[in-house]
């Protein structure tokens, strides 16, 4: 199932009677949640977000606190590899008239999404996906010493000196 066919109905944030000032929301990242939307590289997911919505009239800061870890196949033994996250990102969400679709803008500092100011949800889970994905390293392996230590002997044995 790719992204596209799949939606989380728990990633999607109403905003339709959300009141100005602060709100507190939390969710969990679990075993499925990649797999579903398309990328299938980790396995066993278990992602913690805290986020901090402040609402303002024509604006929306969204302060995301992400804590949890995730497993791969380590790139040398393919063993298992944990990776712990622990990373804040934050979301500014504008709202316009002009806007029919939303728009979305990056710079070093923030991403900026502009959404018409009738828009009743936004859907959070593509910028979770990718906020975690962005957090992964290249490379992805144990300690040499950590490593399966049966193919580390046979990938010695092809080893080029």
């Amino acid at each position: 199932m790719k992204e596209k066919d799949f939606k989380y109905k728990e990633y999607i944030l109403p905003l339709a009677g959300l009141k100005d000032g602060d709100h507190q929301y939390d969710f969990h990242i679990g075993e499925s949640f990649f797999k579903n939307m398309g990328w299938d590289q980790l396995d066993g997911e278990n992602i913690d977000i805290d986020l901090n919505l402040s609402k303002h009239n024509k604006l929306m800061v969204l302060d995301f606190d992400f804590h949890g870890s995730v497993f791969c196949p380590c790139d040398r033994c393919l063993d298992p590899y944990e990776i712990s996250l622990k990373f804040k990102d934050r979301l500014i969400i504008k709202f316009s008239p002009e806007i029919s679709e939303p728009e979305i803008y990056e710079d070093d500092e923030n991403v900026v999404m502009y959404v018409n100011e009738d828009t009743s949800e936004i859907d959070l889970s593509h910028f979770i996906y990718e906020s975690i994905i962005l957090q992964i390293p290249i490379k992805r392996a144990h300690e040499i010493d950590q490593c399966n230590s049966e193919i580390i002997k046979i990938l010695k044995n092809y080893q080029v000196e």
